[in-house]
């Protein structure tokens, strides 16, 4: 029973190490060399055309430090790989709604800040060599949704019905740092 309880702690810290710590340090250099990869061999393709898991541009929130590669689908290939871009939403810079998610802690904690992002912050979205700056109309810590409240993935987020008239983008994570059905959605427009 003793023998039990130890291996119990031991796993549980153990997989703590490893998303605290080792995943980040495993995850950011090949998040480098991805977007490095992506930027040096860059086609001019849709990149509705990309394999699931393939690099398909790069994200940039200069308030929160961060750059890192967006990734066609939000499996976890492409989630430990960056942030994933949920490809039944529109593509960047196009009308509709560019949707994509990614981790708060682990592998490379890409969106560890999104709850400091405020009302009025900027998010550059680089496809090939189109670039796209969103501003934030919905801080992430102002809305917290279950993990099946599918409407932030609306064209037009939450009226299905209505066919989208401007390009609009949604940012999803985990909420808690623990994993519950908690996600933060954050939305912004695309600027003029």
């Amino acid at each position: 029973m003793i023998a039990a309880l130890v291996l119990v702690v031991v796993a549980v810290a153990a997989g703590a190490v490893w998303i605290g710590w080792g995943s980040n340090v495993w995850a950011r250099p090949r998040q480098a060399a991805a977007l490095a990869d992506y930027r040096n061999g860059c086609t001019d393709r849709t990149i509705g055309e990309a394999a699931d898991g393939e690099v398909v541009g790069s994200l940039s929130i200069d308030s929160l430090g961060v750059e890192v590669p967006i990734r066609k689908g939000v499996g976890g290939q492409s989630l430990r790989g960056g942030v994933g871009w949920y490809p039944a939403s529109a593509e960047p810079g196009r009308t509709g709604n560019f949707a994509v998610a990614g981790y708060r802690a682990g592998y490379g904690r890409p969106f560890a800040g999104l709850l400091s992002l405020d009302v009025g912050d900027e998010i550059v979205v680089q496809v090939c060599r189109a670039s796209h700056t969103y501003v934030v109309d919905v801080a992430p810590r102002d809305l917290t949704v279950q993990s099946d409240d599918d409407w932030v993935l609306d064209a037009v987020p939450g009226h299905p019905e209505q066919l989208p008239s401007r390009a609009v983008m949604t940012l999803t994570a985990n909420q808690d740092l623990l994993p519950t059905g908690d996600r933060s959605v954050g939305f912004a427009h695309l600027e003029e």
